[in-house]
């Protein structure tokens, strides 16, 4: 049986565009045990949280901005840089 894909959803499709287009053909399908475990490695506290957002809670980029107390230029710089190693960390 598959397991249930924690991949980046439309909205944060439409938020980030082309990273997660590659991010979902580096991930499929995705084990969220594996999900979990190489968001536990990522560098920073704040890369982990966007990744959260980005993943489990389906929020946009605004909306992680908001949450983080960031502008959305960082919050979007913050989930491209935690994609970015989650994608070397999970094709490792």
């Amino acid at each position: 049986h598959e397991q249930p894909g924690f991949i980046a959803p439309a909205a944060a499709q439409s938020s980030f565009g082309t990273i997660d287009t590659t991010f979902q053909v580096a991930m499929q399908p995705v084990d969220s045990d594996l999900l979990a475990t190489a968001i536990g490695q990522l560098p920073s506290l704040q890369q982990r949280m966007a990744i959260v957002y980005l993943c489990y809670y389906n929020l946009s980029a605004d909306e992680i901005a908001g949450r983080m107390d960031k502008t959305r230029d960082e919050a979007e710089a913050l989930c491209r840089s935690a994609l970015r190693h989650l994608r070397g960390i999970m094709q490792s």
